[in-house]
């Protein structure tokens, strides 16, 4: 008879297993090279969050005697909401053993998980994660959007041959002759713009002020900011500043990838989303940074309102619908809208493939 999964909250002592089952995907020659850099990544994660709610990470790991089977590892942040801060959890990774698949190690995971009082929600997850996570009740909100802006055809064109993306090329080809505003670094409406190797010390206060136009948003404080940014092991994030660094009027994160041309990612874009001038300008700031760094493209996450005034702006830009999923048993943030796209603010930061 086989065992039932036992699902416990996670120990430190489960580290080795834990990464040892995120890197089950590379070639066993390669995993040793990877273990560093990814255990790394995990204790900055996991282990160094300044919102993690008793000092410890909020993961539950999956075992079946005493082997590991799988895990659901979530990243605990602060949301603000109408009825103040809540507890809210990013589900990141999601992963059962393929040894043990049809154990119901999955569906008994994310039930452990939503034991939790607060907020689940993910994005990124693939359509298998997102079929299980309903059946313990997330929900799907649309609404948002990812969106390439292109800064190099001939890059884009080079990057999607080589990752084999042929969907892409089809989709380049029919904004190919659209034409983007010619941006430099260091643009901007009549406003002084420069590029942070370190946060800026007006970004708290530049969220507070922006956030108020949201009624729901992970917050962004600077102790978060220097945490999800300034502490990145692996990446090297650029803030690009609308304004004086003490006295901002928009703040850009990005970052460029490893590729061969380099794809440029826009992990926030915190502006006034009433103000469309500003808007413009930190986007035309960001965009001519990311190009002068030889970026083939500007991939960013958006919310609606930020999404529609820079793609009308943007017309050579690959843009596709994106999702979340969301659980919440508290009916006032249910009647607030926390299934609706336009009460959120989401980034690329907020998504898996940012951490």
């Amino acid at each position: 008879m086989t065992a039932e999964p036992r699902i416990t909250r996670f120990q430190r002592s489960d580290e080795a297993d834990a990464i040892g089952m995120l890197l089950g995907k590379l070639p066993p020659s390669e995993r040793e090279k990877a273990y560093a850099a990814r255990r790394s990544r995990w204790r900055w994660q996991y282990y160094d969050n300044p919102d993690n709610p008793d000092g410890e990470p909020l993961i539950w790991v999956a075992r079946v005697d005493h082997s590991f089977g799988g895990m659901v590892a979530t990243i605990p942040v602060k949301v603000r909401t109408p009825k103040g801060p809540v507890l809210g959890m990013w589900g990141v990774d999601f992963i059962v053993s393929n040894k043990m698949r049809g154990m119901g190690i999955g569906k008994s995971l994310l039930a452990e998980w939503i034991k939790t009082p607060g907020i689940a929600f993910v994005m990124g997850w693939s359509p298998v994660s997102f079929k299980v996570a309903k059946r313990v009740g997330f929900e799907v909100m649309w609404g948002f959007s990812t969106a390439d802006i292109v800064l190099s055809r001939i890059g884009y064109t080079v990057a999607s041959v080589k990752k084999k993306q042929r969907t892409d090329l089809n989709r380049l080809a029919r904004v190919f002759w659209h034409l983007n505003p010619r941006v430099k670094t260091g643009a901007g409406p009549g406003r002084p713009c420069s590029v942070q190797a370190a946060l800026p010390k007006g970004a708290g206060r530049l969220w507070e002020e922006v956030s108020e136009h949201y009624t729901f948003a992970v917050e962004r404080e600077e102790t978060y900011l220097k945490w999800r940014f300034e502490d990145h092991p692996l990446y090297d994030y650029r803030f690009v500043c609308l304004g004086a660094p003490d006295d901002l009027e928009g703040l850009g994160i990005c970052r460029l990838t490893g590729d061969n041309p380099p794809l440029g990612i826009v992990a926030d874009l915190i502006a006034d989303p009433t103000s469309k001038e500003i808007i413009y300008g930190l986007t035309d700031a960001m965009v001519g940074y990311l190009g002068s760094q030889g970026a083939y493209a500007a991939r960013m996450d958006l919310p609606p309102c930020l999404a529609d005034p820079i793609l009308s702006r943007y017309r050579c830009s690959l843009r596709k619908d994106r999702g979340m999923i969301v659980r919440t048993e508290d009916e006032d943030l249910r009647a607030a809208g926390i299934l609706k796209a336009d009460a959120w603010y989401i980034s690329r930061s907020d998504a898996d493939e940012d951490y």
